[in-house]
């Protein structure tokens, strides 16, 4: 799947991202990383796969932002060399558990003074029964491609920190990730020409860093 439809997916469900998968590093006893979510997961994959396990134990139907993961769960978290979160307050979870700040890449850090806010409490559902709501601090944070590269460039320099020897090898893939993120933010920069001022609407009140960042028009329905 190429970037393009990776983000696709992004875009389309930013609030069910559970993980399909784990990657194996090519060698023995490798360090792990637990992951949180699937843009977590790929940012990790695509700079330091061949090096590290990367393990995200969201099952696939979760909602990234409301799980609970069971104490076997957190304990596996804490045992693991490096803890990757998106951060901004996404994964609610974290903060109510005690995980290791030395092994905590909160990859959302550098950009909270541009942390933008839900616009009231947002309720709504993913199915019969599962209400809840969105307020204060939006976490979509790495639906903005530029976002995103900030935020793979913190899982590079933990990763770098870890594993020294691997530096050079982390730094390209990082590049390569983020030229990825450019053409991307370069497409829908496009796109945002092509829409004009079209009235757009979204299912899920997670759009804010994209209306934020090319001016969309967008009217959130849930």
């Amino acid at each position: 799947m190429n970037a393009w439809m990776k983000w696709t997916v992004l875009l389309a469900v930013p609030a069910v991202l559970g993980c399909s998968t784990d990657s194996k590093p090519t060698t023995d006893a490798a360090p792990q990383v637990y992951t949180t979510f699937y843009p977590t997961t790929y940012f990790t994959q695509r700079i330091g796969a061949a090096h590290v396990e990367v393990v995200c134990p969201l099952p696939e139907d979760a909602d990234p932002i409301f799980w609970k993961p069971p104490a076997a769960t957190i304990e596996a978290y804490q045992e693991a060399d490096l803890i990757v979160i998106n951060g901004a307050g996404f994964e609610r979870w974290v903060k109510r558990v005690s995980l290791p700040s030395s092994k905590l890449v909160d990859t959302a850090e550098p950009l909270k003074e541009s942390f933008l806010k839900f616009a009231g409490a947002a309720t709504h559902s993913h199915g019969a029964g599962d209400h809840h709501s969105h307020e204060g601090t939006d976490g979509h944070t790495w639906l903005d491609p530029a976002h995103a590269k900030v935020q793979a460039e913190e899982i590079c320099k933990a990763l770098q920190s870890e594993l020294p020897e691997h530096a050079d090898e982390f730094q390209a893939s990082y590049a390569a990730l983020a030229a990825d993120l450019d053409a991307l933010d370069q497409s829908l920069g496009k796109l945002s020409v092509a829409l004009g001022d079209a009235h757009l609407l979204a299912s899920h009140p997670a759009y804010n860093y994209i209306v934020e960042r090319y001016g969309w028009n967008l009217t959130n329905l849930d």
